[in-house]
């Protein structure tokens, strides 16, 4: 599972690997496309649990982010692994320009 790293592995990066469960493969109902589940992680935070997974079919990798709301609602994004690395930074970046604005009254 290298590719999911952006080349600084640091110790939150360990931490998360080791965390991640590896899977199995299954046809998706795709049209018959076969998807390898690679790993998986799920993550409690606040009422919502988030479910990520690494997967890889004939297109190649990548990592679906399920979202599942307290009342059952789920909201997923797929993002092709070759992405990742530059959509945390891009996240890191607005979450750090969000914290810098002043609070609201």
């Amino acid at each position: 599972m290298s590719d999911i790293g952006s080349g600084d592995e640091g110790s939150s990066s360990q931490k998360f690997h080791q965390g991640m469960e590896q899977g199995s493969e299954y046809d998706s109902g795709q049209q018959g496309q076969v998807e390898q589940e690679l790993a998986t992680k799920m993550l409690q935070i606040q009422s919502k649990r988030f479910y990520l997974d690494v997967k890889q079919n004939r297109r190649g990798r990548f990592i679906k982010v399920a979202e599942i709301g307290a009342d059952g609602r789920r909201s997923q994004i797929f993002l092709a692994l070759s992405t990742a690395a530059e959509f945390r930074d891009h996240l890191s970046t607005f979450s750090d320009f969000y914290s810098s604005l002043e609070k609201p009254e």
